[in-house]
């Protein structure tokens, strides 16, 4: 089941004369459990809002509506965090979370979020709900293309407190399809019966194309066990990635004596395993019961003495490599358990465990950790801390990628597009041939409409070219590619050849029902190959090409790829944290939120090897993609603070940039929240490089004090004093505030000038936190920041791309008071170009036209009010 935006946990407490001696009762909500004893600090909490309810904009009767949804305190920093919002005869009001964040003397350090005023007066005035319960859960399963019976939870009415002050209503209906594991909550207006907003409690890592796994193994995997050493595990130990990445090693003892004092096997916070399986008080990995895998519900079983050494053979499926593989995943998934908790997500703040041994916060939701339900795809299931009911647990299913076959598609001649092509065929179509092979030209799809590529339209213009040919067209969300092949088969292609929008391939399939009177094979090539042969069609000479099935590489399984495997278990570290250990359901649910930034960001810090820096291009998922470790990765662009390589600011978002969608789709929705992380991970990216070269790097993950590790501190601790329904400014905002708490405000103006870079800076503007069209980019710090020496590490501009064939941007990181002059220079000092713009040109980013000049090496100087600095350029012919 689906929880509540706001759903009632053990440990919500209610205002009450218990709590503030002569105040008013709170509204119970009818479902919830007893309130048990409230804490220190929700009593201080409320204690203080009743104080300053007049500053706050609070009637008595709006002190009465008020919930405590969670508060701990922070033994690192000594912060004391309370969560409030308000209900109204017992319904949740959307909108009113509110986080009070207490110093170690008692102070109000910060304030997140705003209270609803006179909103019980407010709801009086209201009229009943034009739209019913029932009609509202229609047009929930409408809005999911879901059947109209079976699949959806009794509709819950709640309130919305809009931003401009005004108070709505809204039905919120629990959706869990019929088919995969998706969970769905759909706000309906309650006066229009429009859904407002769909929340998929379920994070999915899906790069556009995934199923449900269906191997064709031929029977059960058989644990290859090699006893050794007790309480060992043979992984791909921190920080690899992957398999590519280094050898495996047998990790012995690794469990932290803080975060599991009694093991990873322990349950009961006694001395002694309670299982021999890869099952324990934070996980438990296994193959889903039910899936269509070899065999369900296995684990793999180290014996008494926990001896959990399994051979990987690359050689083999990911199948047969499923011992090997479910030991990483649980070595991963408790040591990200560990890891998190040494930096403050822990049992108090909302962490996941079977039993907390401190007695704080909720139990009894360990991680389910499961390999093989889903091909190329993984997802984080998120719930609310304790909110273990019914089929609503927290998971982290991860997938097996399918490789592409190599050398499938030929192109004949010496023309600019001869050679051989890998490519993804159709998981259930017709197959392409293994002797014969089906030749043609290459025939660009023309349907007749403003996309004509995208051959969408059932009749194509152009079926006369096409004829016994080989169709190509591009792979977009216009419609389906099964709209795609039925539009070639009717044009009377041989085969047709899809052009990804991406540089990588995954695994893609049909519904059964649609293959029906299929007779066209089809297979899918990366955007930069299909780009390549469309070049060479437009160029006017025919193209011809053969396609022939050749033999799979072995599939790769999830559980080796530690990347993700840390960037689906953060998604669980951003809901939890996020708002309080009850906000997993709702606190992340806004338009301009940046958690898939935050996973990648994870992902990255795990994996950041000693030696590294920063300028280095790393890629998300080259594992699983079949790629070189210095592959692209699943995102348009890679991760370094080198502009050249990855330019992405604040101004992206909203916008189509590079062929890139930072906005929203045809349908209103944001086209992909990945893009929108990758915003969000590229600033968070900087920031790290940017503390190790002021303080090092430590290699010590756990208790270090390097850069990476105060970085680390700030992003967890920033996570928790930012807002429900976080923007990008206010995660800033946030971060600013952690590093006054946790290093006394030290890094302040690196801080701002890392996040200026990015277009975040003190003139920025991030409007409603739910809009990606309301935001403007600014680049300027606040006023004192930027400073001489600062400008003379390196840190005042970029120059890029570097080496360059002519055309050149620089960028200003930092405020100038005067014009910026730029002096191109020979090696022998001569001014060959001169140039001054004004101080916003430069931070918005100015162009430098080199393309007079003779190739060889330059230098730049560049001279603002803070100070002067000269970097070299190298022009290419």
């Amino acid at each position: 089941m689906l929880p509540n935006f706001r759903a009632a946990l053990p440990y919500r407490f209610l205002l009450c004369a218990a709590l503030l001696a002569g105040g008013p009762t709170a509204v119970a909500q009818p479902t919830a459990p007893a309130a048990p004893t409230a804490s220190p600090d929700a009593v201080r909490a409320l204690g203080y809002v009743r104080a300053h309810a007049g500053a706050l904009g609070l009637s008595d009767a709006d002190l009465s509506d008020l919930v405590v949804t969670g508060s701990y305190t922070d033994a690192h920093n000594g912060l004391r965090h309370v969560f409030l919002s308000q209900r109204i005869n017992g319904h949740d009001v959307l909108g009113t979370e509110v986080g009070l964040h207490f110093s170690p003397t008692q102070t109000l350090l910060s304030r997140t979020g705003s209270f609803g005023k006179d909103l019980r007066a407010a709801a009086s005035r209201l009229p009943q709900p034009a739209v019913g319960a029932e009609a509202a859960r229609n047009a929930a399963l409408q809005h999911l293309h879901q059947a109209a019976t079976g699949t959806a939870q009794p509709a819950e009415l709640v309130y919305r407190f809009l931003p401009n002050g005004t108070l709505a209503q809204a039905w919120q209906v629990r959706v869990r399809p019929a088919q995969g594991p998706d969970a769905w909550t759909v706000l309906v207006d309650a006066a229009t019966g429009r859904a407002l907003k769909a929340r998929n409690q379920v994070i999915r890592e899906n790069p556009k194309q995934a199923s449900r796994f269906q191997p064709a193994g031929p029977g059960p995997v058989t644990p290859l066990l090699q006893p050794t050493v007790a309480n060992g595990y043979r992984v791909y130990a921190s920080p690899l990635e992957s398999p590519l990445h280094g050898a495996s090693t047998l990790a012995v003892n690794p469990a932290d004596a803080v975060a599991s004092p009694f093991g990873w096997h322990d349950t009961n916070g006694a001395t002694g395993a309670e299982y021999t399986t890869a099952r324990g008080n934070n996980t438990h990995v296994y193959t889903p019961v039910g899936a269509h895998v070899v065999t369900p519900g296995f684990s793999p079983d180290g014996g008494a003495n926990l001896e959990f050494d399994f051979a990987h053979n690359a050689a083999l499926s990911a199948q047969d490599n499923q011992p090997a593989a479910l030991t990483n995943l649980f070595y991963w998934t408790n040591l990200m358990h560990d890891l998190s908790q040494r930096y403050g997500f822990t049992e108090a703040s909302g962490n996941f465990q079977a039993t907390n041994y401190s007695g704080q916060g909720q139990g009894g939701d360990y991680i389910r950790s499961q390999v093989g339900e889903v091909y190329s795809e993984g997802y984080f299931n998120t719930t609310p801390d304790g909110g273990a009911t019914t089929n609503s647990y927290p998971e982290i299913v991860l997938g097996i990628w399918q490789m592409a076959l190599p050398n499938v598609l030929t192109v004949a001649g010496t023309g600019p597009a001869a050679g051989s092509y890998s490519a993804m065929p159709l998981a259930n179509g017709r197959p392409l041939p293994r002797t014969t092979p089906i030749t043609g030209a290459l025939v660009l799809a023309n349907d007749g409409s403003t996309t004509p590529s995208s051959g969408c339209q059932p009749a194509w213009v152009n079926a006369a070219q096409v004829r016994g040919n080989i169709a190509v067209a591009d792979f977009d969300y216009d419609c389906d590619f099964i709209e795609k092949l039925r539009g070639a088969q009717a044009a009377g292609a041989r085969a047709l050849v899809l052009v990804h929008s991406l540089d990588f391939l995954t695994h893609i399939e049909l519904d059964p029902a649609d293959t029906v009177g299929l007779r066209v094979p089809l297979v899918m090539v990366t955007h930069a190959d299909g780009q390549r042969l469309k070049a060479a069609m437009r160029a006017g000479t025919p193209v011809t090409a053969s396609l022939l099935g050749t033999t799979a590489p072995p599939d790769r399984n999830g559980g080796f790829d530690n990347g993700i495997i840390a960037h689906e278990y953060a998604h669980g570290i951003t809901t939890r944290l996020t708002g309080g250990p009850a906000g997993a359901t709702a606190c992340l649910d806004n338009e301009e939120q940046m958690g898939e930034g935050w996973s990648d960001f994870f992902e990255l810090w795990m994996t950041t090897r000693p030696g590294d820096v920063g300028t280095t291009a790393r890629g998300i998922g080259t594992y699983v993609l079949g790629q070189a470790t210095t592959g692209p990765g699943i995102r348009p662009v890679p991760y370094s603070t080198d502009m050249a390589l990855n330019a992405t600011t604040y101004a992206y978002i909203g916008h189509t940039v590079n062929n890139v969608n930072y906005g929203y789709d045809d349908f209103g929705y944001p086209y992909d929240s990945h893009y929108i992380g990758l915003v969000w991970c590229s600033v968070l990216w900087d920031l790290n490089w940017a503390m190790i070269q002021r303080y090092g790097y430590d290699a010590n993950l756990s208790t270090g004090t390097g850069g990476n590790n105060k970085t680390m501190q700030l992003v967890m601790d920033g996570l928790k004093l930012q807002p429900c329904s976080p923007g990008f400014l206010d995660a800033r905002d946030a971060i600013l505030a952690a590093d006054r708490a946790d290093f006394g405000g030290a890094n302040q103006a690196l801080i701002w000038q890392v996040f200026a870079r990015r277009g975040m800076g003190s003139n920025a503007v991030q409007g409603s936190s739910d809009d990606l069209l309301d935001n403007t980019a600014g680049f300027l710090t606040p006023t004192g920041l930027a400073t001489a020496e600062a400008l003379a590490a390196g840190a005042g501009f970029d120059l890029y791309p570097n080496p360059t064939r002519g055309q050149l941007t620089l960028r200003l990181a930092g405020a100038s008071t005067a014009p910026v002059q730029v002096a191109v220079q020979s090696v022998l000092g001569q001014v060959v170009q001169a140039h001054t713009f004004t101080a916003a040109a430069a931070m918005a980013g100015a162009t430098l036209d080199l393309h007079a000049l003779t190739p060889g090496l330059y230098l730049v100087r560049v001279t603002t009010s803070a100070g002067t600095l000269t970097r070299r350029v190298v022009v290419q012919p």
